[in-house]
């Protein structure tokens, strides 16, 4: 897996929003990256701050993880999100950030719902979404590349 630089929460503690990019804000909640590990398996997906809860997506299941010291945030990323259209392979240089139990890899991916960007899984060319009430499998959508020397977005 590529290097990423992780918060990993070791009691539950109020997190300084000032230390996160105003741009993730879902509903005046911050959304920002985060993954879990859920049955053996490592999930990339998002975490909402103001409600301490993270949402996943595992074998078509929703995944809610409601204390902080279950989830890794990702922190100072300077990645880039690269548009994955239905049909086409996956770009070369995606960000490993999870597993399977059976050690298939697995991506962040990104879509608009709702006018509202949500992170979730890259799995089988489909991005997994987890919201509140169910879950959506989007065939095109964002996902997230390495960025090439010396670019930090695209």
């Amino acid at each position: 897996m590529f290097p990423c630089q992780w918060l990993r929460f070791t009691s539950r503690r109020v997190v300084p929003i000032s230390e996160f990019d105003p741009s993730k804000f879902v509903n005046v909640q911050e959304a920002v990256l985060a993954r879990t590990w859920h049955e053996g398996n490592l999930l990339p997906g998002y975490a909402l701050l103001g409600q301490n809860a993270g949402y996943f997506v595992d074998d078509n299941c929703m995944v809610r993880k409601t204390d902080l010291t279950d989830l890794q945030i990702l922190h100072e990323n300077n990645d880039i999100w690269k548009k994955h259209k239905e049909g086409e392979d996956l770009p070369k240089n995606p960000i490993q950030v999870g597993k399977t139990s059976r050690n298939e890899p697995l991506y962040f991916g990104c879509v608009s719902y709702d006018g509202v960007m949500l992170f979730g899984k890259v799995q089988g060319g489909s991005c997994f979404v987890a919201t509140e009430d169910k879950i959506l499998e989007a065939k095109t959508f964002f996902i997230l590349v390495e960025a090439p020397r010396g670019q930090t977005d695209e």
